[in-house]
Order: C-alpha cells, then structure tokens, then sequence
C-alpha cells in the first residue's frame, strides 16, 4: 500500500467522523495507528497524522479541533493514569499520543480540566517508546492551561532551576507554561510574560552571550501569538516596564517603539541623535534605554521617518561593548546621510566618543541632539 496521498483523504475522514456524533472509541483505536488512519500506511506517529489532517478552513477547523477534544476529553476523564487497561489494547501507545495530540489542538476550555485533574491525582508513570507520560502530560498542560495559582508555582520553581515533583521539566519548560499561562485563549497574559521574562534576566545576567540568548526567549513569547502578529509595540512596552528590565534585556525585545499618531511616543533612546526638533522626556525607563517622549508636530513627523532605520538595527545587534555601541550607531548615521546630510556632523562627534570607550546615556545623547539642531540650522542655511 503506498505511503503517499493527498491531504483530502485524512481530511474527510475526520470531517465524517465529525458529522457522525465523533465517536470517543474510534478516536482510541486512532490513537494507536488503527482504523481508517492505518491505511494511511505513514510512520507518523497517530496524534500528528491527527493533527496534520485537520482541515484548513476557518469554521470546519474549530469544529473539528473542538470535536477531536471533546473525545479525548472524554478518554481522559475514564482516569487512565490510575488503571491505564481502560484505554484497551496497546494502551500506552494510545495515552502517549492522546496526550500529545491534546498539545497539538490547543483548546483549554474542553482539555485544562481533565489534564489538571490528572496532576492533581499524581498517580501518573510510565512511558512509552523511551519518552515518559509525565513530560507528554507537561507538553499538554503547557498548551491547555487556564492561569491558576497552582501551575504558576510551578512554572515559577522550573524557571529557577527547581523541578517539580511530578511534572519534571527545565528552566525553558517553566519559561513556557509561564507565558502560555492566560484566562483568554489567543491572548497574552502580560503580568505572567513579565514575571517569565524578568526571571529569565536573572538567570543569563552576567554571561557572556546573554542578548541572543534573551532574544530567543523573547521570540518564542512572539512566535507563540504569531496568529495575532506577536505582541503588539504597546504590549511590549508594558512587559519591558512591568518586568523593570535592565538596558541590555530592553535592547533585545522584538520591538521597542510605540508611535500613534498623537499623544506620547515610546523609542530607543539613540534615536535621540537625530532629532533636531523639540521634544520632552517624560519618561526614563530599563537604564535610560527605553524613553517616553512628548514631541513637537515636526520632531513626531522626523521620528516617523527614521526610526524603522534605528529599530532593524537594534534588532540585530547583540554585542556588549560601548564601542559596539557607538559603532551601531555609526552604521545607522551612515544609512541616513543621504537624506540628511547635517547628521555627517553627529556622527564624527560619536566616533570621537567611541575612542574613550564610555558607555552612551541619555546626557550623551541629548546633548548630541542639540548639536544636532545646530548642524541642521546650518545646514538648511547654507542651502
């Protein structure tokens, strides 16, 4: 029997499985790479051959995901972790992959319940193919959780170092049920992203690659709401503010601006170097690398023109040096003199600072800033 086919089949198999009254027993017999699923004839293991199959389509595909957790549901709540024979023949295969295709379907209000209860019973043990039900449990619980005092202990202890009793589990398993811990589905529980954030700083502070490694923690947090874009400008200012990040953690967010079209503007502070327009700092944040400015019309108008330049090159940069530093900032002046010739000015001074290897603050970059002015008063007279 081939091992290639289309993905209508798989498809309509669960569609009409669906429309059928999703009968709990064949989703068992699925679960253990039997029924209509083992014609397949594909070494995937059943919950991903489950998943994959899925549809596509916006209401049929929460119907089906919601069906499909409503039988495993339903499998859960016959207590496999206290007699796992109720699950029938070859009974861990079919635990192992129930509980990794309830990871996989994402649906909290039907699988938190049933998940937490089997923690709470803690009578769980086992594996199957080398892999424990303890860390399929975790991986499940992780991505159908409802924010509770109980699991956030949990995810608190893992992300400092302490393994949890039962559950098991690392630093980044903690760091992940923190962040996926939220009473909304879909949306970002910003106090747990915080605190999972602000304990992950504690934990790299002081080693040598602590940038990228923060930068990948802080992708996840991104990649875990991509259906929504990530988080928004704003929200990641509340969690830089919440989580009182120091200068290099705030540096190495996916974003760091905020710019309506009235009101306050939230920017990297070296953006300040090219602004030869009034503004007011109302705010300094994470060690003066995050600003709340007041700007006049003409300093929002030129932010709004520069700052895409400013934020793709602080995305990118993961060094720690003041020289490093001062050397970004040099590369973003040279972007910009096409169109701004004045800034030629600024950027020798900061070269000339990067000599004395002195680490760049909000004085330095003010006072660059009102040079800065001067330069494009002179300029715009000699022109």
């Amino acid at each position: 029997m081939t091992t290639e086919y289309s993905t209508f089949r798989p498809s309509k198999l669960l569609t009409d499985w669906a429309d059928r009254g999703a009968n709990p027993d064949t989703l068992r017999v699925w679960m253990r790479g039997g029924g209509d699923f083992a014609e397949v004839g594909s070494n995937v293991p059943p919950f991903f051959q489950i998943l994959r199959a899925i549809p596509d389509r916006g209401d049929e595909q929460r119907r089906v995901r919601r069906k499909l957790a409503e039988g495993a549901a339903q499998l859960l709540k016959s207590e496999p972790d206290c007699n796992l024979n109720v699950l029938g023949a070859n009974a861990a295969e079919i635990l192992y992959n129930l509980l990794y295709l309830c990871a996989g379907l994402q649906v909290p209000d039907i699988l938190a319940e049933p998940l937490e209860a089997i923690r709470r019973r803690g009578k769980l043990s086992g594996s199957w193919n080398g892999v424990s039900f303890k860390r399929a449990l975790r991986e499940a619980i992780i991505e159908n959780q409802r924010s509770s005092t109980a699991l956030r202990r949990i995810w608190i202890k893992l992300l400092q170092g302490k393994p949890d009793r039962f559950l098991e589990g690392d630093a980044f398993d903690g760091f992940r049920g923190l962040v996926n811990a939220t009473d909304s589905p879909g949306e970002p529980n910003i106090p747990n992203i915080s605190r999972a954030l602000s304990l992950t700083v504690k934990i790299l502070d002081g080693k040598e690659h602590r940038r990228s490694q923060f930068k990948e923690r802080a992708a996840y947090v991104d990649s875990n709401f991509e259906f929504r874009g990530g988080l928004s400008s704003g929200e990641w200012f509340k969690v830089a503010k919440m989580a009182k990040l120091p200068h290099w953690a705030a540096e190495s967010l996916p974003k760091l601006w905020d710019l309506p079209p009235e009101g306050k503007v939230v920017v990297w502070a070296p953006i300040l170097t090219c602004i030869p327009f009034p503004y007011r700092v109302l705010e300094t944040l994470c060690d003066g690398a995050v600003l709340v400015l007041d700007p006049s019309p003409e300093a929002r108008n030129h932010i709004q023109r520069v700052w895409l330049v400013f934020e793709e090159s602080r995305r990118q940069f993961t060094y720690e040096s003041p020289r490093a530093k001062y050397c970004l900032l040099n590369q973003i002046f040279m972007d910009l003199e096409n169109d701004w010739p004045f800034i030629r000015g600024a950027r020798k001074r900061l070269l000339e600072e990067a000599l004395n290897a002195t680490s760049p603050d909000l004085a330095d970059f003010n006072q660059v800033s009102g040079e800065l002015a001067a330069y494009s008063q002179q300029f715009e007279a000699a022109n």
